[in-house]
């Protein structure tokens, strides 16, 4: 049984928790209440139990943790439960008519008009039942008001204080719901109002500070010592090889993305840096180059120090080991025209000569990537919607 991590919290005299001690593995807290101590286990009924015990102020700040702690999905239905749960509060008496509550749905339809700005300085502004009591109507609204941008007011009113990449990825539908990047930056200011924009990202640029390319809906992780698998490109071509006018962009590369020492180009999928190798391959077989003559452009060698894009290089070695790769003799093919010798079986040996290891992908969403970078990826497809998709 895994154990049970809790943080302890006293409400001080506004009724705020004031951390003592924390922890971050399980939403567990507990809180002291005037002369009584009780736990708000991670158990819903539980909570539901322990909350009916508080008064409104120090019920709302409770709920505040517990959000903060396991997010406004989970606040959402604890609300939902809570006010089933309440004791009616009726009787065979006339109700005063200055006590009878407005029509919650009629409420939030007011609510829905206002600004976000006005929205959220209305809900801070609520008493405890009434904020959770119109928080549970939400669903019962659907179709009268902007339920996304509603669900984000009373959340972001509980989230207050936590950092904005945390509540963004904890609410991503609902904002990515809303039509204008200003309202997304108005919730994100409001709960955290040290919020600064990320840095728009785009496909093949790098993350995870350097260890990570973007490609569509993933990225790729070098896990070897090759790039030509986290760059979709199996020969490890240079963005612009050198003495040609082959420009790898015209072969679907991302423009201006480059890995590496030797600045290879960067594809978005391997297909489409395999045919790039073919259309390298064909453009110095249309020059007139020998099949050993190809690898002296392809990988030549290094012409001092300071050319570390070339370290390593040895273009005879090079061209041995691709012949015996394709089952040819290395003397026997090393002067015949490259034009004659079959482009994709030398295409898949360079493939692998140069180090086609697989290494890790992850979905833009996974939580082994650091929540500030996820966080720059969703923000990047809000400002560009069609930076998901790969291009052409």
């Amino acid at each position: 049984m895994a154990k049970e991590n809790q943080a302890t919290y006293t409400l001080d005299k506004k009724n705020q928790p004031k951390v003592e001690q924390s922890s971050q593995e399980n939403a567990v807290a507990a809180f002291t209440v005037g002369d009584g101590a009780f736990a708000v286990s991670d158990s819903l009924n539980s909570q539901v139990a322990l909350l009916q015990r508080l008064d409104g102020t120090q019920r709302q700040a409770a709920v505040a943790h517990i959000g903060r702690v396991q997010g406004n999905h989970h606040v959402q239905r604890l609300v939902t439960s809570l006010q089933r749960q309440e004791p009616a509060t009726g009787s065979n008496q006339p109700a005063d008519p200055a006590s009878v509550q407005e029509d919650p749905v009629a409420e939030l339809k007011k609510l829905n008009a206002k600004s976000i700005d006005e929205l959220l300085t209305t809900l801070v502004g609520l008493d405890s039942e009434q904020f959770f009591r119109l928080q549970a109507a939400i669903p019962q609204a659907a179709g009268q008001v902007h339920v996304p941008r509603l669900r984000l007011a009373f959340g972001a009113a509980i989230s207050k204080g936590v950092p904005a990449a945390h509540f963004a990825l904890e609410n991503r539908a609902d904002l990515t719901a809303l039509e204008f990047m200003g309202q997304r930056d108005a919730f994100l200011r409001f709960v955290d109002p040290g919020f600064k924009p990320p840095t728009q990202l785009h496909l093949g640029d790098k993350l995870m500070n350097g260890k990570a390319i973007i490609h569509s809906q993933h990225l790729r992780l070098r896990t070897g010592a090759g790039f030509t698998w986290q760059a979709n490109n199996p020969g490890a071509i240079g963005s612009e090889p050198s003495e040609s006018g082959f420009k790898t962009q015209a072969f679907g590369a991302y423009a201006g993305k480059v890995i590496g020492p030797a600045h290879i180009a960067i594809f978005p999928d391997e297909g489409t840096g395999l045919s790039a190798l073919y259309a390298w391959i064909q453009y110095k077989a249309n020059k007139g180059l020998s099949f050993k003559g190809f690898f002296s452009a392809h990988a030549p060698t290094p012409k001092g120090k300071e050319d570390k894009g070339n370290v390593g290089n040895n273009p005879s070695l090079y061209s041995e080991e691709v012949a015996k790769r394709m089952g040819l003799d290395p003397n026997a093919v090393a002067n015949k025209p490259l034009s004659s010798i079959d482009t994709e079986a030398m295409a898949s040996a360079i493939q692998v000569q140069e180090g086609w290891l697989v290494g890790k992908q992850l979905g833009w969403n996974d939580e082994q990537i650091p929540e500030k970078d996820r966080f720059a990826l969703l923000y990047s497809e809000w400002i560009d919607p069609q930076f998901a998709m790969p291009p052409g």
